[in-house]
């Protein structure tokens, strides 16, 4: 068999177009060094507030010394001389305004590593040439790797150098990389780089105002720089660019209110949905590989993260004669928890034997292994169900019993917080994507008839404030709240929503997650009203993603593909995230899964840039125990690591064994009894759209002119594998 190979198809950035929605990253210049008590820029202090802060990126400058080791400054020199004519020893003491030591690029990455959220904007210095620039790129590329933080979602590439744009986009495909430049984009594009970046005021030019259309239109992304003016940031997002680089990002974000870009980012591979959930009671009996199969299930899917809608689960007995919303009536109580706590709380609660008594760790590790995340929720308390319907029952002592159970609850919740991450952190801490908040808030009807007086609102608040206490800086916390049209108005629910955001304290990375009613059969306006009235209820208080049910009631069958599109397309213009429940309850396995991954996948990558688009899943089972970047798996399809002669995609085609060099497609001839050859050959699981077809030739040299038409005659004949796209 042979395979002309198709030329390499460029790999076009899902370029994300503030043009389309108004949306737009906002990224802290050289940290957020004008925050409060900060006072040194490209400061570990800065990055740090900038993570706090929530903002979707920080950018930060390296250079590197004359014996290579890679420092953290703006300026290209200290005391009068360039860094890149010093070794580090002659640097190391040199101290910023803020009395913070100079820091290695190590040192603030390891800071960088401390949020999941922020986006590490690496400026490469163009040092003292084109060649120094490329050797910098290349040795921070090793620096990000060994934190653990080359992936497109948590790192991207900018220089004034060319030449080390250029190196960078050849050296990790599907990552983000920008060229600093007044170059018009055709060049850049034709360097095969992904993004520029422009002095804010260079777009005001004539001969300059069409770049940012002409950039969109070549799939690139477009950022401006340093746009600290109010005048300057208006102008500067009315011309439609993705990112602004600021000195004063929280002014920026004011500005920009609700339009400040949060996930998804301008990176390749995103995907409609950031995270599926999944529940306790499915899951906590899993062995380490049924964890593994459903995190590549889910990845393949185009999720980025599991949600684990609890990790501990109170089950409360049959309630007794007295009042209703009293805990004391619920005297039996069963706890399962899915991994080994300490809490006096939880002591002696049932874990699974089948996986030592600590699914949670067999879940992380799956997490790393197929580079997927996990948001942890922490209790499901079935007593919650009790309350919410009236007004809170008094308990006879000047308070209420929904009062005295929310403070017990929220102390629980806040204890498991501190102690996963104390368990986990060290080992397993870069897979935990957050926390979910799983008491599920609703409309409450004395809530939102305002007959409680606030109290739901405030005690609810004070409820969720602990777990949010709890989280570490760059942890968001999910909340996903449901609604019933029956119970009150999109405008009361707001006004319950406004209230509670406000209790709680959600900062800026949180995340606000309505569920939209699809569950109900609710029609896609209906969606949109509710989704609106909760956004404007938050204020920009935190990020808003939409929380997309896979189901129909009353029977809880799986819902339509497209019906679940028409619901998404509601509010996707509202929105800058999703994440649905539950793609294992309803869609894995069955004959919805396909069509659900192709919507989720539409405008973006989720397979390999070859010329055959080799599956995620296919690569971890070929190459197994190891953690791939989508820039990773490009470089794995493309490659031949068994040294046969065939590409890993053409392996994924032929249905052999990309790591044995003796699994090949073959072919085989007979004769028959009358004379006539027989060709077959050993194609397994061949791919939709592929075919074989025999052809011969009369001879091989001078050259083999091979075709069908000469069969059955012809003394030569191959097997040829076609597939749409190659040749």
């Amino acid at each position: 068999m042979t395979i002309r190979a198709a030329a390499l198809a460029l790999l076009l950035l899902a370029a994300f177009s503030a043009e389309a929605d108004g949306r737009v990253a906002v990224i802290a210049h050289r940290g957020w060094h004008r925050a409060p008590g900060v006072g040194a820029e490209n400061s570990i202090a800065a990055l740090a507030a900038a993570q706090d802060a929530g903002f979707w990126g920080s950018e930060f400058d390296v250079h590197m010394t004359l014996d290579e080791r890679l420092v953290v400054r703006h300026d290209d020199k200290i005391r009068g001389t360039n860094i890149w004519q010093q070794t580090y020893a002659d640097i190391a003491d040199f101290a910023l305004s803020n009395g913070e030591r100079l820091p290695t690029l190590d040192e603030y990455l390891s800071q960088g590593s401390r949020s999941k959220s922020t986006m590490l904007v690496l400026e490469v210095k163009k040092e003292g040439s084109d060649a120094a620039a490329c050797r910098l790129a290349d040795l921070a590329v090793e620096a990000v790797r060994r934190h653990g933080l080359l992936s497109p979602d948590r790192i991207m590439f900018i220089s004034f150098s060319n030449a080390a744009c250029k190196h960078l986009a050849a050296k990790l495909p599907g990552f983000q990389i920008q060229c600093i430049t007044t170059r018009d984009p055709d060049l850049v594009h034709a360097d095969g780089v992904p993004g520029i970046d422009f002095l804010h005021s260079d777009y005001a030019s004539a001969s300059r105002s069409n770049w940012i259309a002409r950039a969109h239109e070549l799939g690139m992304t477009v950022g401006a720089w340093t746009v600290d003016a109010t005048n300057a940031i208006d102008s500067t997002v009315s011309r439609g660019v993705d990112a602004i680089t600021s000195n004063y990002p929280d002014r920026v974000r004011d500005r920009l209110g609700f339009l400040e870009l949060s996930l998804p980012r301008f990176s390749a591979g995103a995907s409609k949905f950031h995270a599926t959930f999944i529940q306790s009671w499915k899951c906590r009996d899993w062995t380490a590989e049924e964890w593994r199969a459903e995190f590549l299930a889910a990845r393949e899917a185009g999720f980025d993260a599991l949600v684990l809608q609890s990790c501990c689960d109170i089950v409360r007995g049959e309630p007794g004669p007295g009042a209703a919303q009293d805990p004391a009536n619920y005297p039996d109580a069963a706890a399962y928890c899915m991994y080994p706590s300490e809490i006096p709380e939880l002591a002696g609660s049932y874990r699974s034997s089948q996986n030592g008594g600590d699914a949670l760790a067999l879940a992380l590790d799956a997490a790393a292994e197929t580079g997927m995340r996990l948001w942890i929720g922490t209790v499901n308390d079935d007593l919650w169900w009790k309350f919410g319907w009236g007004a809170p029952a008094p308990d006879g002592a000047g308070g209420t019993f929904f009062e005295s159970w929310c403070a017990s609850n929220a102390a629980l919740c806040s204890a498991i917080v501190s102690e996963i991450r104390a368990r986990y952190g060290a080992t397993r801490g870069d897979r935990i994507a957050g926390w979910y908040y799983t008491s599920e808030l609703w409309n409450f009807d004395a809530a939102c008839a305002g007959t409680d007086a606030g109290l739901y609102a405030h005690v609810l608040g004070a409820n969720a404030a602990a777990t949010v206490a709890a989280a570490g800086p760059g942890e968001p916390v999910l909340v996903c709240p449901f609604w019933n049209p029956d119970l009150s108005t999109p405008a009361q629910f707001g006004s319950f929503v406004s209230n509670f955001v406000a209790a709680a304290g959600f900062r800026p990375i949180d995340v606000y997650a309505p569920q939209d009613g699809g569950g109900a059969g609710r029609a896609p306006a209906l969606i949109r009203e509710w989704a609106l009235a909760q956004k404007e209820a938050l204020g920009g208080a935190m990020r808003f993603w939409i929380d997309c049910e896979t189901f129909r009631e009353p029977d809880y069958v799986p819902m339509p593909v497209e019906d679940l599109r028409a619901d998404w397309e509601a509010v996707a213009d509202l929105v800058s995230g999703a994440v649905v429940f539950a793609w294992h309850h309803y869609y894995e396995g069955t004959a919805l899964a396909a069509p659900f991954s192709a919507f989720a996948h539409e405008g973006a990558r989720n397979r390999t840039a070859s010329p055959v688009p080799v599956p995620f899943a296919w690569l971890d089972d070929a190459f197994p125990r190891r953690a791939f970047s989508p820039a990773e798996f490009d470089a794995l399809a493309e490659s031949d690591t068994d040294g046969d002669g065939l590409a890993t995609w053409a392996e994924y085609l032929c249905g052999t064994d990309p790591a044995d060099s003796a699994s090949r497609l073959l072919a085989t001839i007979e004769i028959a009894p009358d004379g006539e050859p027989l060709v077959g050959w050993n194609l397994v699981n061949p791919l939709p759209g592929s075919s074989c077809v025999v052809e011969g030739s009369p001879a091989l040299s001078p050259a083999p002119v091979w075709s069908t038409n000469a069969l059955p005659s012809s003394p030569f004949f191959r097997v040829r594998l076609s597939y749409p796209g190659l040749d």
